[in-house]
């Protein structure tokens, strides 16, 4: 408690009750004295014993006053397993290079399963990135499985897709659950916070320059790992080091968050075009700055090799296009630690195959369908037409069905066109 200033004695004593009633009392019981308390708590589902390395400050900040949390913050580095430098001799059973969400999932996953991780990442905190931000029901899915749990509160839920062509619009709910559109920082935020409270040491501003089978070299200094993770995005350098880029293949395409075929066009000037959702704008301010990012469908021949193994788009992609990226690199990195419990990353190949099967055949479809105006417009018209089928075509895209659910909807979509 060393964290709680001398003259926190109030919100010290709270501190200790609620640390001592986590043990034997539920969440609600909990919630209920901080309230007879006047003290605002935030605490999710704790398990018991608490992950080693988790600081008190994390259980009782958010019961403190503003001035109590000052005192509080510079005493926090001491305790957190969030640092900035890398200790040395440092060992750990798995190092996953990268901390965006792909390696942060990877982590999470891992420690679940009972192995010491370490997570290192040239960055720092919140990490910000032009994509990510809508939540497909399969990738909320994914996060829950991993303990993460994004509230409709932390963005804005949406419940169908709609395609749209001049006047030709098909609309279809998702089969189950809403999606949520969420910033990517509070994705990034609500994720290393789940991984800070299973026990991963996150070092940040600790750029790596080499990975060996041995373990890797971080902030210029060596971290000896049983299994290294690379998490590194679609340059990733763990990839190029490790050899396992040789059979990289694909296709690229560049996009904005502000989109327009015209390269020429800003949204100020793109909003003339729209009179309506001008006026309806005129006094709304802009939330970030303008960010552009790359998208790519490509593949490798491998993704492990010896003891080193990569996730997320270090391990391939599929185009953006189909709001699979994330959810994909969920579902790998929940793979990866069954593989990793196993002794046998070939497991992980295999199952990495599978779970990119289908987000790859979608990709691919989507891309037709966006070059080929003719066959689009056609297409729309009949999912417009019969709404049972295009909610079809969703459900085969965002459930974890076989490919014959996917080939019978679209048997029923080639004859529609063949008959309309």
């Amino acid at each position: 408690m060393a964290a709680l200033g001398a003259g926190d004695g109030d919100a010290r004593h709270i501190a200790m009750k609620i640390i001592r009633m986590r043990y034997g009392k539920s969440i609600s019981q909990i919630n209920s004295y901080a309230k007879s308390n006047k003290r605002q708590l935030y605490i999710k589902i704790w398990r018991s014993p608490v992950p080693a390395g988790i600081p008190i400050w994390f259980l009782t900040s958010n019961l403190l006053t503003s001035n109590q949390r000052n005192s509080v913050s510079s005493r926090r580095s001491c305790l957190s397993t969030q640092k900035d430098e890398v200790p040395m001799g440092l060992t750990t059973d798995v190092l996953v290079v990268g901390g965006g969400p792909a390696g942060l999932a990877a982590a999470i996953a891992a420690r679940k399963r009972g192995f010491s991780v370490v997570v290192v990442d040239g960055a720092k905190p919140p990490i910000d990135k032009a994509c990510g931000e809508g939540l497909l029901p399969g990738t909320l899915a994914a996060l829950r499985e991993l303990g993460i749990y994004i509230q409709a509160g932390d963005g804005e839920s949406f419940q169908r897709i709609r395609f749209i062509d001049g006047s030709i619009s098909a609309t279809a709910n998702f089969p189950g659950d809403a999606g949520i559109g969420v910033r990517r920082t509070v994705l990034h935020q609500k994720m290393a916070a789940r991984a800070v409270e299973c026990g991963v040491e996150l070092l940040w501003n600790a750029p790596v320059t080499s990975v060996t089978q041995e373990g890797a070299i971080a902030g210029g200094k060596s971290v000896r790992a049983k299994w290294v993770v690379g998490a590194d995005g679609i340059h990733s350098r763990v990839r190029h080091w490790s050899g396992l880029h040789a059979g990289l293949n694909g296709e690229r395409r560049f996009a904005q968050r502000r989109i327009s075929r015209d390269s020429a066009m800003n949204v100020d000037e793109a909003l003339r075009e729209f009179p309506k959702l001008a006026d309806n704008l005129r006094d709304v301010k802009l939330s970030s700055v303008q960010r552009g990012a790359v998208t790519a469908t490509c593949r490798l021949d491998r993704v492990c090799r010896e003891n080193i193994a990569l996730v997320g788009d270090a391990s391939g992609s599929v185009d953006a296009i189909t709001g699979e990226g994330l959810g994909l690199s969920f579902r790998q990195a929940l793979a990866l630690a069954d593989a990793l419990e196993a002794g046998d990353l070939e497991k992980y190949q295999s199952a990495h195959r599978r779970l990119a099967r289908r987000p790859l055949l979608m990709s691919r479809l989507l891309l037709l369908l966006d070059g080929c105006a003719p066959l689009r417009r056609r297409v729309l018209q009949s999912l417009a037409k019969d709404p049972d089928l295009f909610t079809g075509l969703l459900t085969a895209h965002l459930q974890d069905t076989s490919l014959r659910l996917l080939a019978e909807v679209g048997a029923r979509l080639a004859w529609q066109l063949v008959t309309a």
